[in-house]
């Protein structure tokens, strides 16, 4: 049996398959158990080795299969969150499953030894078990050989490096990145993946400069959206901006559906070009791709607050918007806050969005003390009589 699996949080267990906890759950449910009797069927055996899979990754393979539910449920609400903490136990499982993956042969459904009537042998349906390379299909028998499936594993550095970041294991995620990049590029999205990444890292850094020569390589082997728009906010925030405009339009060249470009390109046009009506246009294009981009409605409200075009009650309807997506955001809730005070005399919904405000965890002190002043001064105004 595979020790990393009990490394897994107890609470985790918990949640999902109560009153079992840790090693009692996984011996009372007897899954580790199946799983290692299936593994030791010679048929299983033979696959493993053709494949060269490790026993780890030949069980995390089918813990996968068996859609254990105590393990992928935490672990995506761990990586979507950006949780470290959390992430952190499940890293050993989700490399060995992402290694072994690469691995395994390309599957296309079983064919049938029967002649049709018409004489024409119909195709099997495609199950595709792991991303191909190429449309060709393998079997068991034909498996690429393990150097083949080494070759495959940079894409599964890819992985683990984010995986890596996502846990802060910023060394790890290096190492991961350098070992693609050292190799020749046989395919370059893979290592044009890998200078982006890398780049990210470098910001985190505060190598500025190095992210942009990874970016520049990341684009010059394979030109995608994303790797435009992350290029574009690099230069954004060090004052570029006639460059950043044109990656950032680039990006929506490549996909007029990416939010984030538009969303990048609404805030250039309005702090840096004063565009107010463009900046109001990107912004609206972004929101119209999803309703629920809560960032593109709260920077449209701000704008339409603002003196450029006054329009409150358009500001009210997207900051409520946002909030339905994001309610415990520090600077919706403030700012809505303050607009249902100044310009609706709302004082009981202001004070609602103000405490929220106040509560969020992303508060920090200094607009914590910004809110207690505001609730003071909302209590002086309850107070007062109301103009008619």
């Amino acid at each position: 049996m595979s020790d990393w699996l009990y490394s897994l949080p107890d609470d985790h267990f918990r949640q999902s398959f109560s009153p079992f906890t840790g090693e009692s759950y996984a011996k009372a449910s007897g899954l580790l158990n199946d799983i290692a009797r299936v593994l030791r069927q010679p048929t299983c055996v033979r696959l493993i080795a053709q494949c060269g899979l490790s026993h780890d990754e030949a069980t995390a393979i089918a813990i996968f299969s068996s859609h254990c539910p105590f393990i992928f449920a935490h672990a995506n609400r761990c990586l979507r969150l950006g949780d470290a903490a959390g992430a952190a136990p499940f890293m050993p499982f989700l490399s060995h499953l992402l290694l072994g993956l690469h691995k395994l042969p390309t599957f296309d459904g079983i064919q049938a030894n029967v002649t049709p009537r018409s004489g024409i042998v119909a195709q099997p349906a495609r199950t595709m078990l792991r991303r191909s390379r190429s449309a060709t299909a393998t079997t068991a028998s034909d498996a690429p050989p393990h150097g083949a499936a080494k070759r495959l594993g940079r894409k599964a550095r890819n992985q683990l490096a984010m995986l890596a970041q996502v846990a802060g294991n910023t060394a790890e995620a290096k190492r991961h990145l350098e070992k693609i990049l050292s190799s020749p590029a046989s395919d370059p999205n893979v290592h044009a993946s890998a200078h982006n990444n890398l780049a990210t890292l470098l910001i985190e850094e505060g190598d500025r400069e190095g992210a942009k020569d990874k970016l520049q390589k990341a684009l010059a082997l394979k030109p995608t959206a994303a790797r435009h728009n992350n290029f574009a906010n690099l230069l954004s925030e060090d004052g570029d901006h006639a460059e950043a405009q044109r990656h950032y339009e680039a990006a929506i060249a490549l996909n007029a559906g990416d939010k984030f470009a538009h969303l990048g390109l609404g805030r250039l046009l309005q702090l840096a070009f004063f565009d107010f009506a463009g900046a109001r246009r990107e912004y609206e294009t972004a929101v119209a791709i999803d309703p629920g981009f809560a960032t593109a409605r709260y920077n449209l409200a701000v704008l339409l607050a603002s003196d450029a075009f006054g329009d409150v009650s358009g500001a009210r309807m997207h900051y409520e918007a946002a909030l339905r997506y994001d309610p415990n955001d520090p600077a919706t809730n403030w700012n809505l806050g303050v607009l249902l005070r100044d310009h609706f005399q709302d004082y009981a919904a202001a004070r609602v969005h103000i405490e929220a405000a106040r509560s969020s965890r992303g508060c920090r002190e200094s607009d914590r003390k910004r809110c207690d002043a505001a609730l003071r001064e909302l209590a002086v105004r309850e107070k007062q009589p109301r103009s008619p």
